[in-house]
């Protein structure tokens, strides 16, 4: 695709924020639509981690410009679209972790009205300390990790692999396993300052 990219309102003077989030929507709806398939055989639930959750700078009353808003919608769609495909019911839950009070407080609100059915969890406190508590409440079900920490640093996106990488059934690439299924469980997409994982099979 050439051309200039059109920048919506609410994302003036935060331009990089905007290609942040059209990464996120680009990655996450095909990510859920296609795990949210396994719920013709099977019951499936899919999470979405906001690992830096903010909201940060928002232009929209509503959190619409922010990975907060975007998560929880995406994660929606695909469960709509296979309940009117044959009534195929996809659970879904999403964990959003932020360290600045203000935010949380922030963050902790929106929830309040906007978390309908889905299974929300909100951390307080670093992410790097949340890991494990991430981890045992995902247990095995696909999880799809954003990460895009304000004035992150090593630590944080060492915290983020860790959380990512801690089933080892395959290789750190797109593959394919012994069965023979594509697998993408430890596959990293970069989102310019940020990134993205996918934990489960595509």
């Amino acid at each position: 695709m050439g051309g200039s990219v059109a920048i919506r309102k609410a994302y003036q003077g935060r331009e990089q924020t905007y290609l942040k989030h059209r990464v996120l929507e680009e990655y996450l709806r095909p990510w859920a639509h296609k795990l949210g398939s396994f719920a013709r055989y099977k019951p499936t639930k899919l999470w979405y981690v906001d690992c830096f959750a903010g909201p940060w700078k928002s232009a929209d009353d509503e959190l619409k410009d922010t990975s907060v808003a975007i998560g929880l919608a995406e994660l929606r769609n695909a469960a709509n679209t296979w309940r009117e495909q044959g009534g195929h019911k996809v659970d879904l839950g999403a964990i959003f972790v932020e360290k600045n009070e203000k935010s949380f407080a922030a963050l902790s609100k929106y929830l309040q009205t906007h978390s309908q059915g889905i299974d929300v969890v909100a951390i307080p406190g670093e992410f790097g300390a949340a890991v494990d508590q991430i981890n045992k409440r995902i247990g095995a079900e696909p999880a799809f990790l954003f990460v895009d920490p304000t004035g992150w640093k090593g630590a944080a996106m060492n915290s983020a692999r860790r959380s990512a990488l801690r089933r080892t059934a395959t290789s750190s690439h797109c593959g394919r396993s012994r069965r023979g299924r594509r697998v993408a469980n430890r596959h990293q997409i970069p989102a310019d300052r940020g990134a993205t994982w996918r934990r489960g099979a595509v």
